[in-house]
């Protein structure tokens, strides 16, 4: 069983590593960063270290490049596992400054176990590392300085991207704002008119309402009037004819079908 030391400034890298790594019965440390990293290892030596490069406090390549320099720990072998330095150029930067793989995530589980495996096993890292000249630290610290620009150009390249990107949302939330307050304005005015429609079909209700009644008491009052005149009529005749003469009112069945 090894014990591995991982660097990962993000929990659900380092839950990862740690699970395939644990699984395959290694004994596993982790850190957030750099410089944790690097007082872990002082105080309890790894076989070997798994390493992001992109993190806060101290970065992989610092780490890496101290790492190489202590003589507790320059025999160790340094693997980086990065997502963000991914080009060429960082992998020969990474080489440069004495890491012994360099793998871009993400990895199968058995690829990293493997990757570990093989450089436990080849010894790598065993050796006294070759004593830098002045010149090839300038080199390193040369294309160390040329990555970290090249990042920070991309990430103002990314930034006004996402900045112009975010601009253009602005606009449509605007334009879309616009179209939901007009839409809102119409339907409030859609729904004055409706209950102006509303109260006028009411008023219209009433005064029909109102016609009715005055047509039933015109009615009531009418239909009263003829009974009673067919009434006299009758009583007319009748007297008529005890008298000895003719009817003088002409009275038909539709006359009488009122009553």
């Amino acid at each position: 069983m090894s014990h591995i030391l991982i660097v990962d400034d993000h929990e659900e890298n380092r839950y990862l590593l740690e699970f395939a790594l644990k699984k395959a019965g290694h004994q596993v440390t982790s850190t957030n960063n750099g410089a944790e990293a690097l007082a872990e290892a002082r105080r309890a030596p790894p076989d070997v270290i798994v390493a992001d490069i992109l993190m806060p406090v101290m970065d992989g390549f610092t780490l890496c490049r101290q790492w190489r320099t202590d003589g507790s720990l320059k025999r160790i072998p340094f693997i980086f596992y990065t997502a963000t330095y991914t080009d060429e150029k960082d992998k020969q930067l990474a080489l440069s400054l004495g890491a012994d793989r360099f793998l871009l995530k993400p990895q199968d589980p058995e690829v990293i176990v493997a990757t570990v495996t093989e450089v436990i096993a080849m010894g790598v890292g065993t050796e006294d590392p070759v004593a830098e000249s002045s010149s090839n630290e300038i080199g390193v610290l040369k294309q160390y300085n040329e990555v970290l620009i090249r990042k920070l150009e991309k990430k103002l390249f990314d930034y006004e991207a996402a900045l112009k990107q975010r601009e253009v949302e602005n606009a449509e939330r605007r334009k879309a704002e616009e179209r939901v307050q007009k839409l809102h304005e119409e339907t409030e005015r859609s729904r004055q008119a409706l209950l102006s429609i509303l109260e006028d079909q009411k008023g219209a209700e009433k005064r029909i309402q109102d016609q009715l009644d005055e047509l039933r008491r015109w009615q009531t009052v009418t239909i009263g009037r003829e009974d009673r005149v067919l009434q006299l009529k009758r009583e007319v005749n009748e007297l008529l004819v005890r008298l000895g003469e003719a009817p003088r009112y002409a009275i038909t069945d539709e006359d009488g079908a009122g009553e």
